[in-house]
């Protein structure tokens, strides 16, 4: 048997519980940065990498090939977007005989509370048979992630995901990351009204922001959230002003700014600072008519 763990805390509890099997760990996080054409050429690998992307493309073929030589797989992720993005790239690149002849099986410890070993072992019991159909949605989930044209997306999330509720809320959060009409994502929004009442420092911001299911549904820690406040900070039009040391998010002081006001009133941030932004296959650049998410539909506008 072999355990794919989303990443090495998961596996130091997958040994800690002492279940059965090898362990290996996935460390992409294809929730972040660019992923045009879904990485399907080495050419989409080199342009992830230039956007600041930790070069993962031999590694994770190599996992490919280590799962696809198993016959019992266990495979760790949760509902946020971040664990669902890994997983659907994991099952779209894994042959549909494979699925089916493999005793493939999901385990997901959860958001509630704190994860401990007990609770690891307690999700190995529950896990769920993963069979072609649930691959075959992955696949299509996949495909409209990594695609330059996101409308799909919508309509894909529309039809729902029956058989794996969970793509549907992991494509649900990727697309309130879409600029809404004041051309902010929900989680920018989150920040902003979270700084409304005064500065705060870094620490106690990121545990609001872990409480707001804009934030934590995306499975984010305080690295993306970092990025976040930083883009939020810079010129030409500041919404958030930061104070601290720049390497450290967590000696930072963080307020909101005068010219956020506006913005949240439903001035259009794009068209005043301008956008540069991947969402999967999808670069939003430039103060022009851009991708927005209604709640509803994508519309570029």
């Amino acid at each position: 048997m072999l355990h794919l763990a989303n990443g090495d805390a998961t596996a130091g509890r997958i040994r800690a519980a002492g279940l059965p099997g090898e362990v290996a760990v996935w460390r992409d996080a294809l929730s972040e940065g660019p992923v045009p054409n879904g990485l399907a050429s080495p050419a989409d690998w080199k342009l992830r990498v230039a956007a600041g992307m930790p070069d993962t493309m031999a590694e994770d073929a190599g996992l490919l090939e280590a799962l696809g030589g198993q016959k019992q797989v266990v495979l760790w992720a949760d509902e946020d977007l971040f664990c669902q993005a890994n997983l659907a790239y994991v099952l779209a690149h894994l042959a549909d005989d494979w699925v089916g002849a493999a005793d493939v099986k999901l385990a997901s410890e959860g958001h509630e509370g704190l994860h401990t070993p007990e609770r690891t072992a307690t999700a190995f019991a529950r896990r769920q048979t993963v069979g072609p159909r649930q691959a075959a949605l992955a696949a299509a989930f996949w495909e409209q992630y990594g695609s330059a044209d996101p409308e799909p997306l919508a309509e894909l999330l529309k039809r729902g995901f029956p058989s794996w509720r969970w793509f549907g809320q992991g494509l649900a959060r990727h697309l309130e990351r879409f600029p809404n009409e004041n051309g902010l994502g929900l989680a920018e929004e989150t920040a902003l009204h979270a700084l409304h009442d005064g500065a705060l420092p870094f620490g106690e911001l990121f545990r609001k922001l872990q409480s707001a299911p804009a934030v934590v549904m995306l499975g984010w820690g305080d690295l993306q959230v970092a990025a976040m406040l930083r883009d939020l900070a810079r010129a030409p039009v500041p919404l958030v002003r930061i104070d601290g040391p720049a390497a450290d998010p967590h000696g930072w002081s963080l307020r909101i700014l005068a010219d956020a006001n506006p913005i949240l009133a439903g001035e259009d941030a794009i068209a005043r600072r301008g956008i540069d932004r991947w969402l999967g296959g999808v670069h939003l650049q430039g103060k022009g008519p851009a991708w927005r998410w209604d709640g509803l539909s994508l519309r570029r506008r």
